[in-house]
């Protein structure tokens, strides 16, 4: 790419965003999991705040605003919309009844207590449900859970969020923005070329 005579290395960029098709068929697979509720918050939640496993495995309740609503993470607040707070406030009132008690926002029963959601308890619920999805087998392969932080990353450039702000909401750093955001899709929309 060229920047007025200054030629710029630019790394070719091969992420896909999850499609609104995509996002649909992982839903409606999700209503028909064991512990769907959980899970398709624990998706919505990586939807909605671009979050990495270990960002998303370690919310607590504690880390949600119902007033704002946000959720905390490190020393981001990131907003959510209302219908998410809603399902969280859902999700933890029929915690509640069940006795489930635990500080965090997703946990597993792990002997006689309550815990944080393991890392592989992450993989395994976007892996299964991905798994399930009628989509082909080379995208099934594609799909991780940085897969949802990649997408909101590009969705938000797309929509014109500034970078300065997707990397405040999605904690990405500057010197990662290029695995993300090309200099050609900046030059784009700034139109330099």
């Amino acid at each position: 790419m060229m920047l007025k005579g200054i030629e710029i290395e630019d790394k070719e960029i091969n992420i896909l965003p999850l499609s609104e098709s995509e996002i649909e068929s992982m839903l409606q697979t999700l209503d028909n999991s064991r512990e769907f509720e959980r899970n398709k918050l624990l998706v919505l939640v990586l939807l909605y705040a671009g979050l990495d496993r270990d960002e998303v495995q370690n919310i607590k309740v504690t880390d949600i605003d119902f007033s704002k609503p946000s959720i905390t993470i490190e020393d981001r607040e990131i907003p959510i919309p209302s219908s998410l707070s809603d399902r969280i406030k859902q999700y933890l009132n029929d915690r509640k009844i069940q006795g489930v008690d635990s500080d965090y926002l997703f946990c597993c029963k792990y002997g006689n207590a309550y815990d944080k959601f393991a890392e592989s308890n992450v993989n395994a619920v976007i892996k299964n449900t991905v798994k399930q999805m009628d989509i082909a087998n080379e995208r099934k392969k594609q799909i991780k859970v940085s897969s949802f932080k990649e997408s909101l990353i590009k969705r938000l450039f797309q929509v014109g969020f500034h970078i300065e702000e997707i990397v405040y909401l999605t904690g990405l750093s500057l010197a990662s923005r290029e695995k993300y955001i090309s200099l050609e899709d900046i030059g784009n929309r700034v139109n330099l070329n």
